[in-house]
């Protein structure tokens, strides 16, 4: 009986530090459920699936989010850290910004508003061939950001 009563309690003490700590020891609350992390304050889900970006804004639509939007440099720091810690260093994620509307006008999926903080590589966006007109977040561009054909497969961040 004595056994019992210490593995139940063992248990118990399980169960509490996973809700506390979350997954890979980050906090979970309870607007930020897996397979969504927080991160200062938001919550994300790094997808593995490769999805064109239409494809990925509608997934996370579904997950009751959307691509995700970076709105500064703290912001940009958390999600890099984040990526390069838990990810292949080859990479590359949609994010929620996209010029289709006027070229050159760069806007968030969430809000339609023109973005304010950018962390875009040297010479970017500089919609090659007429076509690019995502937002990615670019592993060999050390995790900054460019701008890519809106077809192509890639991995993609929603927030919440």
């Amino acid at each position: 009986m004595a056994m019992t009563r210490s593995v139940l309690r063992f248990g118990l003490i399980l169960v509490f530090f996973v809700l506390q700590r979350g997954v890979f020891g980050h906090v979970i609350c309870p607007g930020c459920l897996a397979p969504f992390v927080q991160l200062g304050g938001r919550c994300y889900f790094f997808s593995y699936m490769q999805k064109s970006w239409s494809h990925a804004q509608a997934y996370c639509r579904s997950k009751s989010s959307h691509l995700a939007r970076i709105t500064s440099q703290h912001e940009n720091n958390m999600i890099v850290s984040y990526v390069r810690t838990y990810f292949p260093a080859d990479f590359n994620w949609w994010l929620g910004g996209n010029d289709m509307a006027q070229e050159g006008r760069w806007v968030w999926v969430d809000t339609n508003k023109v973005m304010t903080y950018t962390n875009w590589n040297p010479e970017e966006p500089n919609n090659i061939k007429g076509i690019e007109h995502c937002l990615e977040l670019r592993s060999d561009y050390t995790h900054k950001w460019n701008d890519a054909p809106c077809g192509k497969a890639k991995s993609f961040i929603c927030e919440k």
